[in-house]
């Protein structure tokens, strides 16, 4: 057992020896396309923590309650808004006070002495889904209370639009590009063992003669392609953190968004080799799907 495990090592390292050019060429193509959708993942990653973390507390909503509303409807509708799924918190702002404010933004104060106040009771809503069709959603539901009614919700929609928008667009760029670089690489890993099958031709017509099985033959080509994939999702996170921490210092020079947070490299490591050496895999796999039959 021990011999014929040490044969397989052997014959993967011999083939991982060979075809020099096109193992490169291999694990340079993986390494970007896992440098590239890695990123592009990354990325997507943090602007979607940062939009829920961020921007929930900035596309707040506001509910205009009906005039005349006693305090214990006030109190229950409280009740009700804050059952409503996708809510996370809910605040009242009195009239009484809200009014006050108004006048002082709008540098108004004579006309603070008015005994009947021109606006509404109003809660102010902080959400935790801020997407366009959640944000919708809620403002339906708040909208069929009997305290409030049609158009007493207001929110930032096209913000929050162009937010989904945005998000959706990286996304799909993200998917675009991942499956054309993947697409890339399998078909270099592809050809890398399909050469290597073609120049050792004569050396596997031996190997079946003598009566080796056929997993016995292929199995060093599997590996080939397995660390090929492994070294490039390694290679490919490595440049992941070169990159990263050039862009921190460069966003941390414009000062706008302040620090960012420690880049993650063994997960994104781990993970990256991983996904890499799978997908090397499979394109052996598919490379070595035909029978080996040589003459």
């Amino acid at each position: 057992m021990l011999d014929k495990l040490e044969f397989l090592f052997s014959e993967s390292f011999k083939t991982f020896r060979r075809n020099g050019l096109m193992t490169f060429a291999a694990i340079s193509t993986v390494a970007i396309s896992m440098f590239l959708l890695g990123g592009l993942g990354y990325t997507y990653y943090r602007v979607n923590e940062y939009a829920q973390n961020t921007f929930p507390h900035q596309f707040t909503m506001e509910v205009f309650l009906k005039k005349g509303t006693t305090y214990e409807e006030i109190k229950q509708t409280a009740q009700q808004i804050r059952a409503v799924p996708g809510v996370e918190s809910a605040v009242l702002i009195p009239k009484e006070k809200a009014y006050p404010k108004l006048l002082k933004d709008m540098n108004v104060p004579g006309l603070a002495e008015d005994k009947d106040i021109p606006i509404q009771d109003k809660f102010d809503l902080v959400l935790k889904d801020i997407s366009e069709e959640g944000s919708a959603t809620i403002a339906s539901q708040i909208e069929a209370l009997p305290t409030a009614g049609a158009g007493s919700v207001q929110y930032m929609r096209e913000e929050q639009r162009f937010l989904d928008q945005f998000l959706g667009l990286l996304r799909l760029l993200g998917s675009l590009v991942g499956a054309l670089l993947f697409a890339t690489a399998g078909i270099l890993i592809y050809n890398a063992i399909r050469l290597t099958i073609v120049s050792r031709r004569l050396e596997i017509r031996v190997m079946q003669l003598v009566g080796a099985s056929r997993f016995t033959i292929q199995v060093p080509f599997l590996f080939e392609g397995v660390f090929q994939g492994a070294i490039g999702g390694t290679f490919a996170s490595l440049i992941l953190l070169v990159t990263y921490k050039v862009l921190a210092q460069a966003i941390v020079a414009f000062d706008v968004f302040g620090a960012l947070p420690d880049f993650p490299l063994w997960p994104i490591m781990g993970g990256l080799a991983a996904a890499g050496a799978l997908y090397g895999f499979f394109s052996s796999f598919m490379a070595l799907s035909s029978p080996l039959r040589y003459r």
